[in-house]
């Protein structure tokens, strides 16, 4: 008698759990540049990279939905895939961060203007 073999954790539950984690990520996110806002003021330059923060959820949830889809496309053990992949997540990477680069310098011009330098 052979055992069924089936994935330990199925795709359904696996979106649901990144989906969750990318929720989880957004309400931190509000939640610690409210609270650095509030105890470090000024408060719109530390809500705002809170916020700024919380956007990382929902991409890595967009990145999640696009890595399936390039898997899905080319398939598991494809090269072409990974090349794709690869590529997607650089370039993402690489726009990420300098998003954030640039963010960061203008928060923290944002707060010496109102005074906190």
């Amino acid at each position: 008698m052979a055992a069924e073999l089936r994935e330990l954790v199925d795709p359904a539950t696996a979106e649901r759990i990144v989906l969750a984690l990318a929720a989880l990520v957004v309400v931190a996110g509000l939640t610690a540049g409210a609270i650095l806002g509030l105890l470090r003021r000024p408060f719109a330059p530390k809500f705002l990279g809170g916020a700024a923060a919380a956007l990382l959820g929902p991409a890595a949830w967009l990145l999640w939905r696009a890595y399936n889809a390039v898997e899905d496309a080319f398939g598991l053990d494809s090269v072409k895939a990974l090349v794709v992949n690869l590529v997607v997540f650089v370039i993402a990477g690489l726009a990420i961060g300098a998003a954030g680069a640039r963010l960061r310098r203008r928060l923290i011009s944002m707060s010496k203007e109102v005074g906190d330098g």
